[in-house]
This record gives structure tokens, C-alpha cells and sequence, in this order.
């Protein structure tokens, strides 16, 4: 729901003007088009449901969809998993309510009062830094039921996803946008990541380009993980031509948008053909999806501070490309599930899917992203450990690195963080991930595998990376090529046998030389036996794929459980 008059309680301005006040230009940003790299708030903000103030009929999700997001099942092994020491956030679009002010962004904090600070003033500039004042206490005046919802799911309570975060800063969606990013603002409990149900809708694609360069840029400044809903898919609609139905800012590369599996929920792809959503949650809207997303990555965050990933990687598994490449590579393709389908151009909307010779590279499904999110199987992903690529070669021309099959791992399943450099634009470099499956371990695998990398600090492009998969016959088995997305992902089926995954960067798109990229992964052993379910899961694992070190087991503690087995694409 529009608002046709903002009010905070530092100033006073219309949400359809550009005029946000006297904040500061944002410092270091690039000219583009002769615009400021601050968009303004001309379009709407709207919440990123159909329907204003709603509140789900319970305090946080219900038992089937932690069940559903492989939540109930982590809980079981490793219940202290709850976003401990984690710094978060919450931006909310302001929204009508019964005070006298009939407005509001904050949630009740119920027993998260004295770990909840609330935002919405200018930042104060001093020696060389904007940090944000924060404002006084919750207060009824400006509460909103439906920042109250958000919040149930994300942290606030024992329903939530992650109850045991450390703090929760709340910011009004203005605010955070025109003061907080825009002029790259700090805050004194600085969130790691930030849940943001809201969107701008009916935005021009120069806007997109405008918002999607601002969170980038903060993004990776501050190694701040964006979760953002994209919209209910009906009402809430870019200003583009054609017009799609991701809205900013969802759009933006570095961050994770979300759909609602099950309810109503915007249809990619972004404009410009971005492979758009991300990743999709039970839930009835966009805006009760994304805080399921937000309170995942808060529990892998824990996880990977406590080195669960690895003895002394920490610094490199809670890195966002880290936690997002996670989540995407450990969620579960639902029935439906392609990344084949006819887009038509002149519309902006998907045809029809299943069509096998339409959009072959693009990495992610328009409606599900990488399919529905499950928390234990990336867990599971993180717990792996950290897998070094085996060699890097270069090749010059047009060609991709021949395989290589030397140093092989017999890691079934695992992560990275590392870099990728071209000797020039002519040249192109693969990192070799070798490993061995041997016939010891299972009769046929199935392999999943994700990479992502950032839009770079004041660059409007990416670097082009690719993933591929070869046997030792030298035969390209999958491959992820696309050219405009910083996701790539492949799906196999594969025989016992030594495979070569290769992360390549193709020199001839090249932005910088070097480029940090995060990888997850996971063979699964298969297995016959099927579970039968409501839910859209259509196989299972009977046992996990990846072990621990021993300091793991001692400070979590690991046992055996069910994995999800996930559909083969190309």
C-alpha cells in the first residue's frame, strides 16, 4: 500500500518526489547518464504483498514449513544453530495502522526489546565516516503488523527461523535507502544481513540500474548479505518495456531474491534478462519468504564463525558469496523445476516451460530460482569442508582449458572461496576441482554445483564466468555459460569414475583481472528408495555426504539424517 505523505520523526517528505531532504550526495559513486548514482524515491514503495498490514494467522512459521526447510531436521542434531552472535537487520516499508500518526515500520519487539534498535534519521558525518544516530524505544505510534509478521518469522520468537541473533537494527525502507546506503552510513551493531519485504515498483530500467548499483557497492564494502522479496507478481510490476515482475531491490546482483512457493509471488526474469529469483520458501507472499531466507543465512553465519566449515575458515565461509552460494546449491528442485523455457522478448514474460531449446544457459528457474530453500542440506554443504582447487590453467583464443584429473578429492560434498585470474582479455583460466567417486561409495551419483561472484565495487558489468564438468574422456557432461548472470549452475547424473569440474573466467569479457568467486557442491550417493510426501521433494539421502572435522563434532556435534536429492538439469 502507497502512502501519500512520509513522515519520520526528523522530517517530513513526499514519497513521490525526489526530494529525500538534505542528506549528502553519495561520495566515491561514478556518474551515470549524468544522474546521481542515488535514484531517488520516485516510484512507489510498496510491501511486497497483495494486501497491506496482513499478519499471518501464526507467531512465525508452522511446523510443516520448518519440515519443509529442512529446519526441524538440523534442529535435531544441532539445536543451538539459531543465529547466535549474529548482527541483522529489517527494512520495512512504512505501512497504515490504527494510531494517529496511521502509519508505521516497526515491529514489536516482544522479548527482542533490548536487542531491537529502530533507524530512521540522516546519518551524522564525522572524521571521514556517516554512522547512523539511532532513534528512541519501540513505540505503538508507529507500529506495523506487518514489520510485527516479518520479524515472527525471521527472529522474534520460537517460531522464528533464527531466534538467537544478537541484535536486529530496523530501518524505514526510505531512510535506509537515502541515508544509510546511498551515502555508505554504518550503524554500532553493523548486520550482516538485511530482510527486506518491500519493493519499489513501477521503476524505470535507469532506476534499476541506479538501486542495483547501490547495494552492490555496499555490498561489498561491508560484506553485507541483501535478502529481498520480489514481489507479489500482480500489482507490483517494474516501469520497464517490457516490465517484469522482479522488482528492485530484488534486482540487485550481490544480494538474494526471493519468491513464495505455494503463494503469490512475482515471475522472472529481472529486466535485462537476469535470472531472477534466486531462491524460493514456503509461505502465502514474498514477504513471509524472504525472513525464512534471512533467518537461514543467519544460521549458516553462526556455522561458519564457528568453523564448521574447516578449522581457521571462518573469515572465508561467512562471507556472503560464501552463504548464498550455500543456500542456492542446498535447496530442493520442486516438480516443474527448468532452467528451459521460451521467454518471449516484446512482453517480458515466460511462454511456456519445458522447452528444451529456449534459454539452454540460463542457470535458474523463472518461478523457484534454485528450488525450494532446505537449511540442513546446506548446512550439511558447509560442514563438508573447504575444497581447494586441484590446478589452474590458461589457454589463449576462444577455447576453454582442456581437463585435467590430477590430485583428485574424494569429498562427496563441500564449498570454496578463492580467485580466478586471467594473464590478459585474450586469455582463458579454469580452476580444476578433480574427484574421484568411487564405486565403493555408491552405484551412480548426482551432482549439484553452484557458483557465484559480486558486480564489483564501481563497475557496471561482470566478469564472465562459466561452469563446466568433463570425464576422462574429455566429454563435456554439463555446463553453465550464461552470460549476463553472476549464478551458475550444473546438475549430472554421473557413473562411478574421476570427473574434472572446472570454474572457468573467459578473459575476453574481462572487467578486472582477478575474480573472487564462492563455490558449493555436493555429489549424492542414489538410492532407490523414494519418500512419499506432500511437500515437493521426490527422493531423498539416506545419509550425509559430508563429514565434519573432528572440532565440529565437539563443539555441534553430527549425526546421520535425511538429505534431498535434487533433479538433473543441464
Amino acid at each position: 500500500m502507497m502512502c501519500s505523505m512520509y513522515q519520520v520523526k526528523c522530517r517530513v517528505f513526499n514519497v513521490e518526489s525526489n526530494d529525500v531532504g538534505s542528506a549528502r550526495a553519495p561520495r566515491r559513486r561514478q556518474a551515470w547518464s549524468g544522474s546521481s548514482r542515488r535514484a531517488g524515491m520516485a516510484a512507489a514503495i510498496f510491501l511486497a504483498v497483495g494486501f497491506a498490514g496482513a499478519r499471518a494467522a501464526y507467531a512465525g512459521i508452522s511446523s510443516s514449513q520448518a519440515h519443509e526447510i529442512g529446519l526441524t531436521q538440523l534442529w535435531k542434531l544441532h539445536g543451538a544453530l539459531t543465529g547466535q552472535r549474529i548482527n541483522v537487520g529489517q527494512a520495512e516499508a512504512v505501512s497504515s495502522n490504527s494510531s494517529p500518526h496511521r502509519w508505521g515500520y516497526e515491529p514489536n519487539p516482544g522479548a527482542m526489546a533490548s536487542r531491537i534498535t529502530y533507524y530512521n534519521c540522516n546519518p551524522v558525518y564525522s572524521s571521514g565516516t556517516y554512522r547512523l544516530p539511532a532513534m528512541g524505544g519501540y513505540s505503538s505510534l508507529y507500529a506495523s503488523s506487518h514489520a510485527t509478521t516479518v520479524a515472527d518469522i525471521f527472529y522474534n520468537g520460537s517460531g522464528s527461523v533464527a531466534p538467537g541473533v544478537a541484535h536486529v537494527d530496523v530501518f524505514d525502507a526510505f531512510s535506509f535507502y537515502n541515508y544509510v546506503l546511498s551515502n555508505n552510513a554504518t550503524v554500532a551493531n553493523q548486520p550482516a544481513i538485511v530482510n527486506q519485504s518491500f519493493a519499489f515498483t513501477g521503476v524505470s530500467a535507469g532506476q534499476i540500474f541506479n538501486y542495483n548499483y547501490v547495494y552492490d557497492e555496499y555490498a561489498n564494502l561491508h560484506n553485507t548479505l541483501f535478502v529481498t522479496a520480489v514481489g507479489d507478481g500482480t500489482g507490483t510490476k517494474t516501469g520497464t518495456k517490457p516490465a517484469s515482475e522482479i522488482n528492485a531491490p530484488a534486482t540487485n546482483y550481490n544480494g538474494i531474491a526471493v519468491a513464495a512457493y505455494g503463494g503469490a509471488s512475482g515471475i522472472g526474469q529481472a529486466y535485462g534478462g537476469i535470472s531472477k529469483p534466486d531462491i524460493t520458501a514456503p509461505g502465502t507472499a514474498t514477504s513471509f519468504t524472504a525472513p525464512i531466507i534471512s533467518g537461514a543465512a543467519a544460521i549458516l553465519e553462526q556455522a561458519a564463525n564457528a568453523n564448521v566449515g574447516g578449522a581457521g575458515t571462518s573469515s572465508l565461509a561467512d562471507n556472503e558469496r560464501t552463504i548464498k552460494v550455500l543456500l542456492l546449491n542446498g535447496a530442493v528442485k520442486p516438480a516443474g523445476w527448468t532452467n528451459h523455457y521460451d521467454y518471449a522478448t516484446a512482453t517480458g514474460s515466460v511462454t511456456s516451460y519445458l522447452a528444451p531449446t529456449a534459454y539452454a544457459t540460463t542457470p535458474l528457474d523463472p518461478r523457484y530460482g534454485a528450488g525450494i530453500v532446505n537449511v540442513y542440506n546446506s548446512y550439511q554443504e558447509l560442514a563438508g569442508g573447504r575444497q581447494t582447487y586441484s590446478r589452474s590453467t590458461t589457454v589463449t583464443g576462444a577455447k576453454i582449458p582442456a581437463p585435467v584429473f590430477t590430485a583428485a578429492s574424494t569429498r562427496l560434498g563441500g564449498w570454496d572461496l578463492n580467485t580466478i585470474t586471467t594473464s590478459s582479455s585474450s586469455a582463458n583460466t579454469a580452476n580444476h576441482y578433480v574427484f574421484n567417486l568411487s564405486a565403493t561409495r555408491g552405484s551412480s551419483f548426482g551432482l549439484t554445483a553452484t557458483i557465484a561472484w559480486n558486480m564489483q565495487t564501481h563497475k557496471s558489468i561482470l566478469n564472465n564466468l562459466a561452469l563446466y564438468l568433463y570425464n576422462t574422456s574429455g566429454r563435456l557432461l554439463a555446463s553453465c555459460t550464461s552470460k549476463v548472470d553472476n549464478v551458475q549452475q550444473i546438475e549430472a547424473k554421473l557413473a562411478p569414475g574421476i570427473y574434472d569440474m572446472e570454474v572457468v573466467k573467459l578473459g575476453a569479457a574481462e572487467v578486472s583481472a582477478a575474480e573472487t568467486y564462492a563455490l558449493a557442491y555436493n555429489f549424492t550417493p542414489m538410492m532407490a528408495l523414494r519418500l512419499t510426501s506432500a511437500m515437493a521433494y521426490s527422493a531423498v539421502r539416506l545419509a550425509p555426504t559430508v563429514v565434519p572435522d573432528p572440532a565440529t563434532w565437539a563443539t555441534l556435534g553430527v549425526g546421520m539424517g535425511l538429505l534431498l536429492l535434487r533433479r538433473r538439469r543441464c
